[in-house]
């Protein structure tokens, strides 16, 4: 509703502006391109940025380079004026075989802003759909996930059409190598049952399973989500430490077999309120590198990377998925620390029982990043379940 009044104002802004304007050089547009990232909040200086969008938007074509080198360093405010602008001037008038071999190219490279090549592609669509198909199969490995997603789910509906047999394993196995998302993932899995082959989704997703957890910490009234209990950040699995109701907290460790990944901390610990867990692993990288750290946690929590701090939610049973939680990160060569901190309140709803973890490496694009998970120190196992082992 908030952002459907915005532009409604923003509309009528731009309906009662006049005047002649002279064309400018690229330099000078993209100069008036760049301007419009000093939005500011609240439509603090809408007024001026609505005579700016309009001086942009009336430079017609000449405005598609600039608009989208723009966007590939806007600011989230910024691009509120830059896709309309995009949008609004490709509406104007048809566009050239240069305005449309300008997208093209500006899709084509990948070191673009995601979110502006993916407007650039979705209009290349509607003004040349072939060209826009041609580029679909180079999209497969793309660090771009919906452009990604274009690629599987065009390579997915091709694999269907094949007979049963050996080309639908080789292809859907291939597919697999490059899918990401949970739904074309789980499509494929299914595909490839059909044809006696089971896709190990944990390994596939590279969810973290081998983990060392301690607690429990208080967290009455959910005050503990900014105590920083001596745990934080850098750990020691050597210490004990003062729990919840002056109990001894020990670590102890886990390997989890559930297909999801769950650390489940009801089934470690038991079904604790108002409490807070610890879990800690390391990973190993073969290189430094840029990742993103994915994690799906039904309940507040803290993340910290090397003992850095890389992420926190203070939120309780708003839902979970492995995607929930989204954060970039830097990964060093060779042994990482990861540690999570994960608060549970005191809420008595059935929703609001579950108390569990999930976390993974990845690339930008969501696929599982190249690292494997190090040893953890000789300190005691958790009891067995149907869930998880013992690791030796």
């Amino acid at each position: 509703m908030i952002r459907s009044r915005f532009f409604l104002s923003f509309a009528c802004l731009c309906l009662i502006q006049s005047g002649y304007l002279k064309a400018l050089d690229s330099e000078k547009i993209g100069e008036m391109a760049k301007s419009l990232n000093d939005a500011q909040a609240r439509g603090g200086n809408s007024e001026l940025m609505a005579q700016k969008w309009q001086a942009l938007v009336a430079e017609s074509q000449a405005a598609v380079p600039e608009i989208l080198n723009a966007m590939d360093a806007a600011k989230p405010l910024g691009l509120n004026w830059l896709r309309p602008a995009l949008d609004a001037v490709l509406e104007k008038e048809k566009p050239t075989l240069k305005t449309i071999s300008t997208l093209e190219s500006f899709v084509k490279n990948s070191a673009n802003d995601g979110i502006a090549r993916r407007q650039a592609f979705e209009w290349l669509q509607k003004l040349d759909e072939t060209k826009a198909k041609q580029l679909v199969p180079g999209f497969l490995t793309d660090i771009n996930p919906d452009l990604r997603r274009d690629a599987v789910a065009s390579e997915i509906s091709s694999l269907k059409s094949l007979p049963k047999g050996i080309q639908v394993t080789n292809k859907g196995k291939a597919i697999l190598k490059v899918a990401c998302d949970l739904d074309q993932v789980t499509e494929l899995a299914k595909i490839l049952k059909t044809e006696s082959v089971e896709v190990d989704l944990l390994k596939h997703y590279g969810f973290l399973t081998d983990w060392a957890v301690l607690g429990i910490f208080d967290n009455t009234k959910e005050l503990g989500f900014e105590k920083a209990y001596a745990v934080e950040p850098r750990v020691d699995p050597t210490k004990t430490y003062q729990g919840k109701g002056d109990k001894p907290a020990k670590w102890f460790t886990i390997k989890t077999n559930s297909p999801e990944g769950f650390v489940d901390f009801n089934k470690l610990i038991g079904k604790e309120k108002s409490a807070i867990a610890y879990a800690w692993t390391k990973v190993e990288s073969p290189t430094d590198q840029e990742v993103e750290i994915r994690l799906g946690c039904i309940t507040s929590l803290k993340v910290w990377l090397n003992g850095e701090w890389v992420f926190q939610r203070d939120e309780y049973h708003h839902g979970q998925n492995p995607n929930q939680h989204i954060a970039r990160c830097k990964l060093k060569k060779g042994t990482n620390d990861l540690l999570v901190k994960v608060c549970q309140n005191n809420q008595t709803e059935p929703y609001a029982q579950n108390w569990q973890l999930q976390a993974r490496f990845t690339d930008f694009a969501g696929y599982r990043a190249d690292v494997k998970q190090a040893a953890l120190p000789m300190i005691p196992v958790a009891e067995t379940s149907k869930d998880l082992k013992e690791t030796k």
